[in-house]
């Protein structure tokens, strides 16, 4: 390789001109995945709504129907995250003994029946 000395002004000129910075875009790729992970987390805690504890003859009723016509699903459970219940989106795929199951954009997850606390149908965007 052969280098070839350049001038403050050559310099200057190639940066006024024909440079053009990414500015963030060139450190995106740095974010931690965790830190990706806490920036949705609270992006969907701002937009959950607590909704009302519903018996559990309409859980059960609730989560048959979405079961039965494979509707997008956004299920509330008891547990707690700054002051707002967890809810969790997706497709239920089954119920097993006292366990719901729901495929979500991360994967299958699982918790307690008796731990939800509302079932409601998230309407087609």
């Amino acid at each position: 390789m052969i280098k070839h000395p350049v001038s403050d002004e050559t310099a200057q000129r190639f940066i006024d001109n024909d440079f053009h910075d990414r500015g963030m875009m060139k450190w995106q790729g740095f974010m931690l995945s965790d830190h990706t992970a806490y920036i949705e987390r609270e992006k969907h805690l701002a937009a959950t709504v607590t909704r009302p504890q519903q018996s559990i003859n309409v859980i059960r009723d609730l989560v048959r129907q979405s079961l039965d016509e494979h509707l997008p699903t956004a299920i509330q459970i008891n547990f707690w995250d700054h002051d707002q219940p967890i809810e969790v989106k997706g497709m239920v795929k089954g119920v097993q003994s006292n366990q719901l199951f729901i495929r979500t954009s991360n994967g299958i997850e699982s918790f307690a029946t008796d731990s939800i606390r509302n079932v409601h149908f998230i309407p087609n965007q």
